[in-house]
């Protein structure tokens, strides 16, 4: 699985799945004409002819267990293929993803665990926050998101690529203007202290007209970190 190539899985995956709606589709058909061969069975007067009926049901019958067979098998095959690229994936992870996994992790309270690229039925890349709590419905596509998490998984994103551009770069300044809006008071500070981490790289300017944003800072954040300056009216 680690030498196997991520977007020649996603095509196999790709194909798996259309050979299990094949089959899906023969079985469907095999059952019909089964179905039917037994109403004519039923109907008939003659034995000849109900035996040679009969004996075409057998085959049929025959014909739907190993499509039954050959299903099983290919589900098989693309749980076992999404398994190996999702672990793929996971020990080859892009580091920027990690980064910004982090902070949306922060950002979010915890209530999400991370950032992850997953795939659509005809193999296109989609970027979806997973959940902290498994199971079903744990991954939640951006478009799902509200409006303030969606805000967070960009910043993160955002974040995540100025972090990793100044560890081999000169450091670049990050300017930000009131992306707080849609934040509840603990996400909001959750946030600020994100900003503050990345100002030990470089310098971050954040410009907002929200009072409650500055007594927020001024209360949750460390002194030594932040400064205020207050523009005038012009």
């Amino acid at each position: 699985v680690q030498q196997a190539d991520a977007d020649e899985i996603a095509i196999q995956i790709k194909d798996l799945t259309e050979q299990i709606g094949r089959t899906e589709n023969q079985r469907e058909q095999a059952i019909m004409r089964h179905s039917q061969l037994e109403r004519d069975y039923q109907n008939l007067d003659t034995g000849g002819r109900a035996s040679m009926l009969a004996t075409q049901a057998s085959g049929i019958g025959i014909e739907i267990e190993e499509a039954v067979q050959e299903l099983a098998i290919l589900r098989l095959a693309h749980a076992a293929l999404t398994a190996g690229i999702e672990r793929y994936r996971a020990a080859n992870e892009d580091p920027i993803l990690k980064i910004a996994s982090e902070s949306f992790r922060e950002m979010t309270l915890g209530k999400f665990r991370g950032i992850e690229i997953t795939l659509d039925n005809d193999g296109k890349h989609l970027l979806v926050g997973r959940r902290s709590a498994e199971g079903a419905g744990s991954g939640v596509y951006v478009e799902q998101m509200s409006d303030g998490t969606r805000d967070q998984l960009y910043l993160s994103l955002r974040l995540a690529s100025l972090e990793q551009w100044n560890r081999v770069h000169e450091p670049m300044p990050l300017i930000v203007d009131d992306i707080l809006v849609h934040f509840d008071d603990e996400r909001a500070v959750a946030t600020l202290k994100q900003l503050v981490r990345v100002s030990d790289q470089t310098q971050v300017i954040f410009f907002t007209h929200h009072q409650h944003l500055i007594d927020l800072a001024n209360e949750r954040l460390a002194s030594e970190k932040v400064f205020f300056h207050r523009l005038g009216a012009t």
